[in-house]
């Protein structure tokens, strides 16, 4: 069938933020199901918790509108094959009709229904978001009324449809009871990480169904910044995932792996395991080459970027440690005798970057003894710099552009400059580097209008930043943003002002499950350092007090320092 949805692109005003159902008002306009209920039971090996639903087979007598309704209504009750969908089909479309991907629509805004020349019914929908058939989830920054279009035909005096989308089209509600997210990874292009692609799966989506997903590649804003081990055409059977009696999911693995180069092999593995591991019921992954268990040497196994959980900030002068164990020590050699603000570690503490008092100048250095600081000028106040993993320190002018900057501490390495995405006159709030080097994200627009942008870093494989992937965009639920930072691999903390709340306020984005409020702030917040893995949230402010979130309340901490963050 090739009769998709229409871009008719008639904005509703309505922001959509992100995950199922964080962004759709609830309502009462879900699809009605009709008197006559069938109870079909959600089955398969599943990814989550299993559950019933009722729909209903088509009324005798119902009308071009009747029935495309009630066809939508059975899509709610997601049995074998679409039994009672497929009920609402005519002849060779029963067949035919593959609901590949999944369209949720503003349960608030609802669908209509219009009749259309030619036996066709033109469906107006509230798009809020699009899952495709690689599992991979787009946002729309607003709910976008799209056209699906049937038409149909008579089959023995009754109205059945013989076009349709392959499309499931949900309400965020059903949506989220129906599909649930799992983290795919792949490997960074440069450096030894694997990097979290979240998807979403239909919850009686088999392992294996999942786990082959990957070979059809990354979303978008990841594309050119990351690649996969496993080749295409290597893929895994259901048959060939068991359990043993502890509950460890055994996996046999595929010749064309264990035939792989030694390093290849290693990647290709920890994709399988992270992949699998990332779904709920899942705890551990064995490989078995027949009955024999398959060993990954250690140095080859590719590493997860976390965030950290150890406190550092800018002191007095340099960088700081504000552990509780080495509160106060100097972590850059080169920064001992600088007044710098927004200090920045790298992953595995070998470069450091901070911005000059009055934001102007970038400072870049090893963390060597020996190693010297580079200075670039730009000429405009800058926002706080990130660094990567590889050295280089990535900031652009708070103005909005027009470039993004990369800065090496190598002298003889040119300064990198890459155009910005989005209108050059908006302001930018922050940048942050996610701690594998591969994702950078960036709030920027209006006060009450603001946009989070993440997008993949292309690189060369020592690490030399080429271009940026395709952005993925959502809308902030903050009047303004003070500050971003990542919260774990697949989340980024943003915290600032919001009208529900006189205390300035620290919501988190996930690229799984979209936005949450983490905490309401102190009102002299100027910095916030998280991890969701080590369950840790700090906040700074400008006089140098730092604060520790527990469970009711703050605690000061005895070190002091400004433009905190974690490592």
């Amino acid at each position: 069938m090739n009769n998709h949805f229409s871009l008719s692109r008639e904005m509703s005003r309505r922001a959509v933020l992100g995950g199922a159902g964080a962004a759709v008002l609830a309502g009462c306009a879900r699809i009605p199901n009709s008197s006559d209920v069938h109870t079909a039971p959600v089955k398969g090996i599943g990814l989550g918790a299993q559950g019933n639903v009722a729909v209903a087979p088509p009324d005798q007598g119902a009308t071009k509108i009747d029935i495309v309704r009630g066809f939508l209504a059975a899509h709610l009750g997601v049995d074998d094959g679409n039994r009672i969908a497929r009920e609402y089909l005519a002849g060779n479309a029963r067949e035919a009709w593959n609901p590949s991907t999944a369209i949720e629509f503003a349960e608030s805004e609802g669908l209509v229904f219009q009749e259309r020349e030619g036996n066709g019914v033109a469906v107006t929908v509230p798009v809020v978001s699009k899952v495709s058939a690689t599992g991979a989830r787009t946002t729309n920054l607003e709910a976008t009324r799209e056209l699906a279009q049937f038409r149909l035909t008579e089959v023995d005096g009754e109205w059945r449809i013989a076009e349709a989308p392959d499309a499931l089209v949900l309400g965020a509600e059903d949506f989220a009871r129906l599909y649930e997210p799992v983290n795919v990874y792949f490997v960074a292009n440069a450096g030894n990480m694997l990097v979290a692609d979240p998807r979403w799966f239909m919850r009686q989506t088999t392992f294996a169904s999942a786990f082959n997903r990957l070979a059809l590649g990354p979303a978008p804003y990841l594309k050119g910044a990351v690649r996969s081990a496993l080749h295409e055409g290597i893929v895994i059977a259901s048959s060939a995932l068991s359990r043993n009696e502890a509950g460890d999911l055994l996996v046999q693995t595929p010749v064309s792996v264990l035939e792989l180069p030694e390093s290849e092999r290693a990647l290709a593995l920890a994709q399988i395991s992270e992949t699998l591991r990332s779904v709920k019921r899942v705890s551990s992954v064995i490989f078995m080459n027949g009955s024999e268990k398959v060993s990954v040497a250690p140095e080859t196994y590719p590493m997860k970027a976390s965030v950290g959980h150890r406190l550092y900030g800018s002191g007095d002068s340099g960088i700081i440690s504000l552990a509780s164990d080495t509160g106060g020590a100097s972590l850059v050699p080169a920064f001992a005798s600088e007044t710098v603000r927004c200090g920045r570690v790298s992953l595995r503490g070998r470069y450091a970057s901070a911005v000059s008092l009055d934001r102007r100048e970038l400072l870049v250095s090893a963390l060597t003894t020996k190693a010297e600081v580079r200075r670039e000028t730009f000429g405009e106040a800058l926002c706080s710099p990130s660094i990567d993993q590889f050295g280089y320190a990535w900031t652009m002018p708070e103005a909005g552009g027009p470039e993004l900057l990369a800065v090496h501490p190598d002298p003889e390495r040119a300064v990198r400059k890459f155009a910005v995405v989005w209108e050059p006159t908006e302001d930018v709030a922050f940048t942050s580097m996610s701690t594998d080097g591969v994702r950078l994200a960036i709030a920027h627009g209006a006060p009450g209008a603001l946009t989070l942008s993440i997008m993949g870093i292309v690189r060369e494989p020592d690490g030399t930043p080429t271009g940026l992937a395709e952005p993925l965009q959502v809308s902030v639920a903050l009047d303004s943003v003070q500050g971003i930072a990542w919260y774990s691999e697949e989340s980024i903390l943003l915290w600032g002002a919001s009208g529900a709340s006189a205390m300035p306020v620290a919501i988190a984005w996930s690229l799984r499950t979209g936005f949450e409020q983490v905490s309401e702030l102190r009102e002299n917040t100027t910095s916030v350092a998280g991890s969701s893995e080590a369950r840790l949230l700090f906040v700074g402010s400008d006089d140098g007090q730092v604060v520790e979130r527990t469970v009711d309340s703050w605690a000061h901490i005895d070190a002091r320092g400004r433009d905190i963050a974690l490592y």
